[in-house]
C-alpha cells in the first residue's frame, strides 16, 4: 500500500506541504474536507494554508494533516500530543481517545490511525459487555400466531394457504438502529484504516455482529439512534459514525475523487469542557453549583415574545436556592499577558456584561488559557454602572487537567477564585489566594 505523508501543524500555524502536494487543489482539497466535517480548520492565504484554533486530522486520501495544540513555544510533538490526550479525556469524561496510549499501538500510522485503532476497541470493550437490544417490530409469514395476525393479508390469500398467517410482533433482539450504526462504524474503519491490526479487529468484530443484519444507513436513520442511560458508552462511537456518514456524500465535481475524513474539534469547546467539568465536580463543596438550562432572554417584550436568549457559558448559585450568583464566559485566547496585564477587546467584556446585568448576578468571570508561570493568575476589576466586580482568570490548562497532586490543587484553587471563597493566611487575616507554580 502507497505511504501517504504526514504533516504535523500547530494550530494557527501555517501547514508546511510537501513539495509535489504543495498545489491549489491540494489546499482546496484539505480546506473542503474540513467543511464536510462541520468545521472550519484551514485559512487559504494565496499560495499558502494556515490552521485555524482546532485540533484533530484531515485525511484526503494523498495526505494528512494533523493539528495539534501548543502547550508553549518551545514544546515537542511528543508534548503536544500529550496535551491534546489530558484535554481530550479530561474533557470527555474519560470517553475519548487517550492518544499517547494509543500512539505506542499504531507506531508511525499518524493521528487518524489513532483515532481509527481506539474506535474500533471500544467497540471490541462495548461488545463483552454485550451490543445494544431492543424491541422491533417485524412482519413475517408463520404457520403459528405470534403477535397481532394481518387480517387484510388473510383475508387476500389464495387458496391453500391456510396455514401461512402474517404476523407483525416485536422481539427483543440486536436488530435495532444503535446496533446497525455501530456495525456500519466498524465495516467503515476496517475500509479506512491502513493498519493491518485494526484491519484484523475489525473483521473480528464484523463477525462477532453477525446477528445484525447488513443494511444501508443513512443520516436521518442514524439519527434515530437514541441510547437511553445505560448504553452511553455509545454515543462517543455513535458520534464519530455520524461524522464518517456526514462524509460520504460525493463532490459530484469530483468523480472518482479518493475518499476524504477529517475528525476535528475546536480548542474551544475542548477548553469549555474542561472548564465546566472542574466547576461541577469542585463548587458543591464550596456551597456553590453549577446551573444548566437556558437562562432566559436579554429583552423582554410587552405583551409580545421576548427576543435575545440569554446562554452564558457558565452560570453558578448557592445550593439550595434559585437565581444566578456568577456568570462567567471562556475564552481559547490568550488574553492576560506575561505580566498578568489583560490584553482585551471590547466584545470580550461586552458580552459577560450583558449577562451579569441582565440575570442580576453578583460576579463575573472570564477565564482563559495561560502558558507561563504561575498557573493561576486573576486580574480584578468593577464594571461601570452596575458596580459588579468583573474578574479576568488566567489557568496552566496542561496542569489543569493533568491526574497528579499540581492538577488537583490548581483545581481546586480555580473554583474557589470563580466562588469568591477567601483563603485565610498563617496569621489568621484573610488574604488573596496564591497561584501555584509549575516547572515547565
Amino acid at each position: 500500500m502507497r505511504a501517504v505523508p504526514v504533516v504535523p501543524v500547530r494550530e494557527f500555524r501555517q501547514v508546511h506541504l510537501p513539495a509535489p502536494l504543495n498545489t491549489a487543489s491540494t489546499r482546496e482539497r484539505l480546506r473542503e474536507t474540513a467543511l464536510s466535517a462541520g468545521v472550519d480548520a484551514f485559512e487559504i492565504r494565496g499560495q499558502r494554508i494556515f490552521a485555524k484554533g482546532v485540533v484533530g486530522v484531515v485525511d484526503t486520501g494523498a495526505i494528512v494533516v494533523e493539528i495539534l495544540p501548543k502547550v508553549r513555544s518551545d514544546s515537542s510533538t511528543g508534548e503536544d500530543l500529550a496535551f491534546l490526550s489530558n484535554l481530550l479525556q479530561y474533557a470527555g469524561g474519560g470517553r475519548l481517545p487517550a492518544l499517547t496510549q494509543a500512539a505506542i499501538a499504531a507506531q508511525s500510522g499518524g493521528l487518524l490511525e489513532i483515532l481509527l485503532a481506539w474506535a474500533a476497541r471500544r467497540v471490541a470493550d462495548g461488545i463483552r459487555e454485550g451490543l445494544p437490544r431492543r424491541y422491533s417490530e417485524r412482519v413475517e409469514v408463520s404457520t403459528s400466531v405470534r403477535g397481532r395476525v394481518d387480517l387484510r393479508r388473510l383475508a387476500g390469500q389464495h387458496p391453500g394457504r391456510t396455514l401461512d398467517l402474517t404476523v407483525r410482533h416485536a422481539p427483543l433482539g440486536q436488530d435495532n438502529h444503535v446496533s446497525r450504526a455501530i456495525k456500519w462504524l466498524v465495516r467503515d474503519i476496517g475500509r479506512r484504516t491502513r493498519s493491518i491490526g485494526t484491519r484484523t479487529l475489525c473483521l473480528r468484530l464484523l463477525d462477532e455482529m453477525g446477528a445484525v443484519p447488513d443494511r444501508e444507513l443513512s443520516l436521518e436513520a442514524l439519527d434515530c439512534a437514541a441510547l437511553n442511560p445505560f448504553e452511553e458508552r455509545w454515543a462517543p462511537l455513535l458520534a464519530l459514525a455520524r461524522a464518517f456518514m456526514a462524509q460520504h456524500l460525493l463532490n459530484p465535481a469530483r468523480g472518482g475523487g479518493v475518499s476524504a475524513v477529517a475528525v476535528l474539534l475546536t480548542l474551544h469547546d475542548l477548553f469549555e469542557g474542561a472548564i465546566r467539568r472542574v466547576l461541577a465536580e469542585g463548587l458543591p463543596s464550596l456551597g456553590h453549583d453549577l446551573l444548566s438550562g437556558r437562562a432566559g432572554h436579554l429583552l423582554l417584550g410587552s405583551g409580545r415574545p421576548s427576543i435575545v436568549g440569554l446562554r452564558p457559558d457558565f452560570r453558578i448559585g448557592r445550593v439550595g436556592q434559585r437565581g444566578t450568583v456568577v456568570v462567567g464566559d471562556a475564552k481559547w485566547k490568550r488574553i492576560l499577558d506575561k505580566g498578568g496585564s489583560p490584553r482585551i477587546v471590547e466584545d470580550d467584556a461586552y458580552q459577560v456584561t450583558a449577562y451579569a446585568a441582565a440575570l442580576g448576578a453578583d460576579r463575573a468571570f472570564v477565564v482563559a488559557p495561560v502558558s507561563v508561570t504561575p498557573v493561576l493568575r486573576q486580574e480584578d476589576y468593577r464594571i461601570a454602572g452596575i458596580d459588579v466586580p468583573f474578574q479576568f482568570v488566567g489557568v496552566h490548562v496542561p496542569t489543569l487537567v493533568e491526574g497528579g497532586p499540581a492538577g488537583r490543587e490548581l483545581r481546586r484553587m480555580l473554583c474557589e477564585a470563580v466562588a469568591a471563597v477567601p483563603v485565610e493566611a498563617s496569621d489568621g487575616q484573610t488574604a488573596p489566594a496564591i497561584a501555584l507554580p509549575v516547572a515547565l
